[in-house]
């Protein structure tokens, strides 16, 4: 079953995808905290060719000094691994705090500690971690 809007010319699905946006709460100055819904979009029938079924992959955050126009800092945790609670380090190059020049909303990916051929003091760290919430 496709899903996704029909595109006129080539009478082919696209696929559905959403962006979900959900909000970080400030605990303390290195500390934050959000709600993140695996289960928010809802299986339906959006275009009349049946039922849609959606599957979260990842949560991501994206930090930023204080600008729109600084580096976006961009720490991701795969579904699987919130499911399991486990922790997502993801570095990053203090070089690029809180801009990088001629770059105005640079986008810096997470990547883990051995991708980067730096020395620790050169880098900074965005720890990703889960637990269920109970009802």
């Amino acid at each position: 079953n496709e899903c996704g809007e029909l595109n006129a010319m080539t009478g082919t699905a696209s696929r559905m995808t959403r962006l979900e946006p959900f909000a970080l709460t400030k605990l303390s100055d290195t500390e934050y905290e959000a709600v993140v819904y695996a289960d928010l979009m809802q299986d339906d029938d959006y275009y009349g060719r049946g039922i849609c079924h959606w599957e979260m992959v990842m949560a991501r955050v994206s930090l930023q000094a204080a600008k729109e126009t600084d580096t976006g800092f961009l720490a991701t945790i795969d579904t699987p691994d919130l499911q399991t609670g486990k922790t997502i380090d993801s570095y990053f190059w203090k070089g690029s705090y809180p801009e990088v020049a001629d770059f105005p909303g640079y986008g810096a990916y997470g990547r883990p500690r051995e991708k980067f051929n730096r020395n620790d003091d050169e880098l900074f760290r965005i720890v990703l971690a889960t637990q269920e919430l109970k009802k």
